[in-house]
C-alpha cells in the first residue's frame, strides 16, 4: 500500500466509528423539513439576519426553499 493510503479494513473501521458517533448523538435532531423552513424564514427576515448582505440574501433566497413548497 502506498504511504497515506488507508487499508479497506481501516476504512471500514473508520466508517463504523463514524456511524457509532452519529448514533450516540445528544438530544433530538430536528426533521429536515423543519430545518429548511427555519433557514427560509431566516433568509427572508432582514430583522433576524441583519448581517446578511442583500446580494447574499438574494442568492440564498433563490436556493433555500422549504420542501412543502417544492
Amino acid at each position: 500500500m502506498a504511504p497515506g493510503e488507508i487499508s479497506p479494513a481501516g476504512y471500514a473501521d473508520a466508517l463504523k466509528r463514524l456511524h457509532a458517533g452519529h448514533a450516540s448523538g445528544r438530544g433530538p435532531t430536528p426533521h429536515f423539513t423543519d430545518r429548511a423552513a427555519e433557514a427560509e424564514a431566516l433568509v427572508a427576515s432582514r430583522e433576524r439576519s441583519p448581517a446578511l448582505a442583500d446580494a447574499d440574501a438574494g442568492v440564498l433566497g433563490d436556493h433555500v426553499t422549504a420542501p412543502e413548497e417544492l
